[in-house]
């Protein structure tokens, strides 16, 4: 019999068999095996997708759906929804808040009042702020080019260059001077409008000395002898006035402070000497 488009009617019944032996595309059967009804695709039967049950209209952002891809159900996503991986990553809503707060942005008004210091913490940047306070410490076990500390033994403010610490000033009054003590044949001039013998360290970490001498006897060019922490790195060689000529002073590293130069029987102007440590 030839092959012709049959328009089933209302409440037609396709009796339960088996495949026709020799298909065409459009087919249709009732599979007695499977109970299902089975339509020809153009190579092969095909099951008709039975609808699920009805669910509630909506959009949400998780779904669940059945082997057959119809969608069964639909919830709004949490971030316990997204498996971790390396390419996937999430954040609750307390980690936003601190990722806001901490954008990198300074708009001008960030406080860091109540948080805790970080050991070995860096930062690289512009710092711009009225009032930035440094805690009194020691100086970086790893110093870095550019780190600053402030050093609680020199009462100084420090910076870090490409070799070594410097000086950036101090962090209150200059300290008081300290009364020399005379090598054997050295003594103050006796003129009361002149200062006695004294050094001390300025804000920048110079030694300072003041005091007009003068020689009398019994001793050698030594004039006195500076205490630890007060010597230069090197000797030091400074110009001065001797009995109305030019002489020079001598700072050795071992603290000695001789007149290098010229005779002193008279007077020694000591007033403004000022050199470097490091």
């Amino acid at each position: 019999m030839a092959n012709r488009n049959i328009e089933p009617s209302i409440g037609e019944i396709l009796v339960p068999g088996a495949a026709p032996g020799s298909p065409v595309e459009g087919q249709m059967y009732y599979d007695a095996t499977a109970h299902a009804l089975q339509i020809r695709g153009a190579a092969a039967w095909t099951t008709p997708v039975t609808g699920n049950a009805a669910i509630t209209a909506g959009t949400n952002t998780k779904i669940t759906y059945d082997a057959k891809g119809l969608i069964t159900a639909g919830v709004a996503a949490t971030t316990a929804d997204i498996a971790d991986s390396a390419d996937r990553r999430y954040c609750t809503d307390a980690q936003k808040t601190v990722i806001g707060n901490t954008s990198g942005t300074n708009t001008g008004d960030q406080s860091l009042t109540g948080y805790a210091q970080l050991a070995g913490a860096t930062f690289t940047g512009e710092v711009v702020a009225p009032d930035v306070k440094f805690s009194p410490g020691s100086a970086p076990v790893t110093p870095a080019e550019g780190q600053v500390y402030y050093d609680s033994t020199d009462d100084m403010l420090k910076f870090r260059n490409a070799s070594a610490w410097v000086n950036c000033g101090g962090g209150g009054a200059p300290e008081a001077w300290t009364d020399a003590t005379y090598a054997a044949g050295w003594q103050s001039l006796s003129e009361p409008t002149y200062y006695a013998l004294a050094y001390m360290k300025d804000p920048m970490g110079f030694v300072c000395i003041r005091g007009t001498v003068k020689y009398t006897s019994g001793g050698t060019n030594d004039i006195f002898t500076l205490p630890v922490g007060y010597r230069p790195a090197r000797r030091c060689a400074i110009t001065t006035i001797a009995n109305a000529t030019i002489a020079y002073i001598e700072v050795l590293d071992t603290g000695v402070v001789r007149l290098g130069t010229g005779s002193a029987t008279s007077y020694l102007f000591l007033d403004g000497i000022r050199f470097d440590i490091r």
